[in-house]
């Protein structure tokens, strides 16, 4: 009998610096912490749904029915640890890699297959404190999830012909977990949202009943951008799902960069626009450059 395909979320969750760990501590100290942790993210894990398939020296692989209860997991670990003491002046690092993907269910409860190598390389790429997932997790996620994760790098993999884009989950803002909040506030999405840009004198307020905003320097945009890089078509705003999005259509493309985050370049993509930052079309983006623009939600 063939092995039962599933589509899943797997999650793979590893203690940073290990190595370390064992020459600070030493062997049993480190060990003793190590398995604590694992414990503590298990069931983590098994409240939110989720099933531990194995775990592996320093690190825990999980899988999910739905990939909300993954992202959910993933924040309230991350949160846990963060809220837990340091050991003899070491605090606790975790990185976490999730994929929603295609998985051989075996009788005894094992998985394999692409979502679990894809998780895998995922979780590898992330650094302490950090969640890396990717775009087949994004589109599965709920909106107001969504918003929660900004696109962080594109990575070949092995079989792929394709680069594959990845994304960070931004489950933390000014060193304060918010994931309670964005948990029991997913009714409750504001209707009146606006979206505000400057540019060279230029202002405008996107609402959520507006139709789609055109960006470039083109006559027919309603945000002309005067600068050789911009195309003349080259990106437009609309609301979707709960958020500002703005849409790349250019040759160029088009950077952004939220306050306190990395830039994101998009090319032929798009991005939900987030708290307060600029953009930049068809240019790296530079302090104090004329061209950019500004905007807030």
């Amino acid at each position: 009998m063939d092995t039962p395909v599933e589509i899943i979320t797997v999650m793979f969750a590893d203690v940073a610096g290990s190595t370390t760990l064992y020459e600070q501590l030493g062997d049993q100290q480190a060990n003793r912490l190590i398995n604590t942790v694992i414990q503590q993210m298990s069931e983590i894990t098994e409240k939110n749904a989720g099933r531990v398939i194995k775990t592996i020296g320093d690190e825990v692989m999980c899988c999910f029915e739905r990939a909300d209860q993954a992202f959910t997991t993933a924040n309230l670990i991350q949160e846990t640890l963060q809220h837990r003491p340091p050991e003899n002046g070491i605090k606790i690092h975790v990185r976490i890699g999730l994929h929603t993907g295609q998985a051989l269910i075996k009788e005894d409860g094992d998985v394999f297959g692409d979502a679990v190598n894809v998780a895998a390389r995922v979780a590898a790429i992330a650094k302490g404190d950090q969640i890396i997932t990717t775009s087949d997790t994004i589109e599965a996620l709920s909106p107001l999830f969504q918003s929660s994760c900004r696109q962080f790098d594109r990575i070949s993999l092995k079989g792929k012909s394709e680069e594959t884009i990845i994304y960070e989950v931004l489950w933390e803002s000014d060193g304060v977990t918010r994931m309670s909040t964005i948990i029991h506030s997913v009714n409750t999405v504001p209707a009146s949202k606006k979206l505000h840009l400057k540019y060279q004198g230029q202002e405008l307020t996107v609402t959520t009943d507006s139709s789609s905003i055109l960006l470039g320097r083109g006559s027919q945009c309603d945000f002309i951008i005067n600068h050789a890089k911009a195309s003349r078509l080259h990106a437009k705003i609309e609301f979707r799902r709960g958020k500002f999005v703005i849409i790349d259509q250019s040759t160029n493309g088009t950077f952004v960069k939220s306050n306190n985050s990395k830039e994101v370049y998009l090319r032929r993509e798009e991005l939900p626009l987030l708290g307060n930052g600029v953009i930049s079309l068809g240019m790296n983006i530079k302090q104090k450059d004329p061209h950019q623009i500004c905007f807030s939600v």
